[in-house]
């Protein structure tokens, strides 16, 4: 493309590809460009990284379980290893410190991914990247459940990164073309 996506006005645009001499069909429908939301996530997929607050953004994710309550001590300890993002797997007892997990580590400048289906209550928040809404299904049946839980997932937060992790590699050619901003795929077993 010979322009950046940031220098388009807010609008409805269409793209027309041209390769050696040839154009190709049209789209169906045009693409929008519009002004970022306060706190939105999204995928910059030609440069493969995330643009958080219109900002490209590479992102780390070191993750916690939460099988203990996450004080002050925890958020301190990553932001002063400068960690600024953090995977959180909340364990059922503390799925209701969610909220809490985000303003504390809002005050140390750390942004947060859960590891569960969205929460209404929180899409808001500004230092939200998102929710990890499948992990490791196994089997050909589970791919339509993948389907059903991204889909599900946009319907309660369009405006975050939806991550899917699969397994085993060797199904890797069914998890292509899954819907979801991030597909990853563990592999299994762990060589040393």
């Amino acid at each position: 493309f010979p322009f950046e996506m940031s220098d388009l006005a807010p609008g409805e645009y269409s793209v027309r590809v041209t390769i050696d001499d040839r154009q190709l069909p049209p789209k169906q429908c045009p693409f929008i460009v519009r002004k970022y939301l306060r706190g939105e996530t999204k995928i910059d997929y030609l440069r493969r990284c995330a643009v958080i607050n219109g900002k490209s953004t590479l992102v780390f994710l070191p993750g916690v379980m939460t099988y203990v309550d996450l004080t002050d001590d925890f958020w301190k300890l990553f932001a002063a290893n400068e960690m600024k993002t953090v995977m959180i797997w909340p364990g059922r007892p503390h799925v209701h410190l969610l909220g809490t997990y985000l303003k504390s580590a809002e005050k140390y400048g750390i942004k947060l991914f859960f590891h569960i289906m969205p929460n209404k209550d929180l899409v808001d928040r500004s230092n939200l990247l998102g929710w990890l809404v499948v992990d490791e299904p196994t089997g050909e049946k589970q791919i339509q459940k993948t389907i059903n839980a991204v889909n599900d997932a946009r319907k309660i937060d369009p405006h975050h990164i939806i991550y899917c992790n699969h397994m085993p590699p060797q199904m890797a050619a069914n998890y292509a073309g899954l819907p979801g901003d991030i597909i990853s795929i563990d592999y299994y077993p762990l060589v040393a």
